[in-house]
């Protein structure tokens, strides 16, 4: 059987997809393979895993990531009589063109679909509540509000929040947990750090890494949106040694056609070699930091200041 799960909201469909794991697990020894329909030989794994046969005859199941990324992936799926179980998930977030087209084949062809995408209101509410109630915890409507509130909405963040209030309390979460456990929400610019480093403004760079600092942004965060700055500086600048238009560009890197924008202008006098020795400088920080190698804030101030 194929099922697939797809929408905005990655906790959730993340969190779906693990559940189906578990179930299959639970009912004995599974052969199990992921697959990222990002890579180059994503195609040659998903027929070798249709062909594939455990040792002992145990049940298969093939989980696909980024699904949507593999032209006419529907005519590479096994049928459902070859006793496979394939998964295929999606996140839908920032899509273009042709990934939202190859989603929609897909939604078409597979019978078993689930979507998730943000949750609203009293949904949100019922979502934060069964969170609690999973981990022997109540929580007041205030106080589920409160942390919504605090947490912007994100589920990522949200769950975050929840499982360190469930661990904390003893019975029920009310507003006065919330209060002292989850931080109020941030009130600087949101895009202001990778505004500063699509256009190599170091002084701006400096003030939103400090400000965000000074709010409590957890130190892994800020590297992960600065490798994300840097990565998506190094697409552009490659589309733009190639002489690609704007549009070229964002067709075949996936970025939304204002990002490109954004980061064209400030690509043009740089070279190419400065930018990716500045998303190498991240990346070895991210390690070295994890190591207890490197001052994680140091080197992200270091970072911006080494930037060409």
């Amino acid at each position: 059987m194929t099922t697939l799960y797809y929408g905005t909201d990655t906790y959730r469909l993340r969190q779906a997809l693990r559940a189906l794991v578990a179930d299959a697990r639970a009912r004995g020894p599974v052969l199990l393979q992921t697959i990222d329909g990002s890579d180059t030989d994503a195609v040659q794994r998903i027929q070798s895993a249709a062909a594939a046969q455990g040792l002992f005859g145990e049940p298969r199941l093939v989980c696909i990531n980024n699904a949507a990324l593999v032209s006419d992936i529907e005519s590479y799926l096994p049928d459902d009589d070859m006793g496979i179980s394939v998964c295929l998930t999606q996140d839908a977030r920032g899509m273009n063109a042709d990934g939202k087209r190859h989603l929609a084949m897909l939604i078409k062809h597979v019978a078993n679909t689930q979507r998730f995408d943000a949750l609203e209101g009293r949904e949100r509410i019922s979502w934060v509540t069964a969170f609690c109630r999973e981990r022997e915890r109540t929580i007041t409507s205030s106080a589920a509000a409160e942390a919504v509130r605090r947490t912007g909405g994100d589920t990522w963040a949200l769950a975050n929040e929840l499982e360190k209030l469930c661990a904390y309390t003893e019975n029920t979460i009310d507003d006065d947990a919330v209060n002292v456990l989850v931080a109020p929400p941030s009130v600087f610019d949101e895009w202001e750090l990778s505004n500063a480093l699509a256009t190599r403004d170091k002084r701006a760079a400096l003030a939103a890494l400090w400000r965000r600092l000074r709010a409590g942004v957890s130190e892994q965060l800020i590297i992960g949106l600065m490798a994300s700055a840097t990565r998506t500086l190094v697409l552009v600048k490659e589309g733009v040694d190639r002489h690609m238009p704007a549009a070229a560009i964002a067709k075949a890197t996936g970025l939304h056609p204002f990002v490109v924008s954004k980061n064209l202008r400030s690509v043009q006098s740089v070279d190419a070699m400065a930018i990716r020795a500045a998303h190498l400088r991240i990346a070895r920080l991210d390690r070295d930091g994890k190591r207890g190698r490197a001052d994680v804030v140091d080197g992200l101030f270091g970072t911006i200041v080494g930037m060409a």
